[in-house]
C-alpha cells in the first residue's frame, strides 16, 4: 500500500458536505476492512445522511455497488479501476502513483497532487503536508458537477 493514497478522513467528511450541498448527492461509503474505522469516523463527523455499505463485500458485491453509482470519487485504488470497467463516471485522485499509467476513456477527470515529490510510489512518508492535502475539495466538487451534468 502506498503512503497517503487517499484523502484524510476529516477531508472526506468535508467533501461529503460539499457534495451534499452542491449536488444534492446521495453518498455511499465503500471500502474494505481497512476502511472500517475511517468510514465510522466520517459518519460520526458529518451532518449528512450517508449510506455505509459496510466493509466486508466480496469482489462481485463490491463491483455491483460501484456499478450502481452515478459517480465514483476515488484515488488510484480498486474502486477506481472497477468504476472504469463498466464505464462509470469517475474523479480519480493521484498523488503517490502516476496518473499517466491510467486511462479513464473519457469517463471523468484525473486530479493530480501538485507536490514536487509526486509520484513517489513509497509506502512511507514523513511529510506533514501530503499529496492528498494538496488536492482542492472545491475542485473535486467542480469536476463532479461537470461530470454529472455531462452524463445526465
Amino acid at each position: 500500500m502506498f503512503a497517503n493514497k487517499n484523502l484524510k478522513a476529516d477531508r472526506i467528511a468535508k467533501l461529503i458536505e460539499l457534495l451534499s450541498l452542491g449536488l444534492k448527492a446521495q453518498i455511499i461509503l465503500l471500502g474494505g476492512p481497512q476502511e472500517k474505522e475511517v468510514n465510522e469516523y466520517i459518519i460520526a463527523n458529518t451532518k449528512r445522511k450517508i449510506f455505509n455499505s459496510g466493509c466486508r463485500h466480496n469482489f462481485k458485491e463490491y463491483a455491483a455497488l460501484i456499478n450502481k453509482c452515478s459517480l465514483v470519487i476515488a484515488p488510484d485504488t480498486l474502486a477506481m479501476h472497477i468504476a472504469i470497467a463498466p464505464a462509470r463516471p469517475v474523479v480519480a485522485l493521484f498523488g503517490s502513483t502516476c496518473p499517466q499509467e491510467i486511462e479513464l476513456y473519457g469517463l471523468g477527470h484525473k486530479m493530480v497532487a501538485d507536490i514536487a515529490c509526486a509520484p513517489c510510489y513509497s509506502n512511507k512518508c514523513d511529510k506533514d503536508l501530503t499529496y492528498m492535502d494538496k488536492i482542492s475539495l472545491e475542485e473535486i466538487l467542480g469536476f463532479a458537477k461537470d461530470i454529472i451534468s455531462s452524463h445526465a
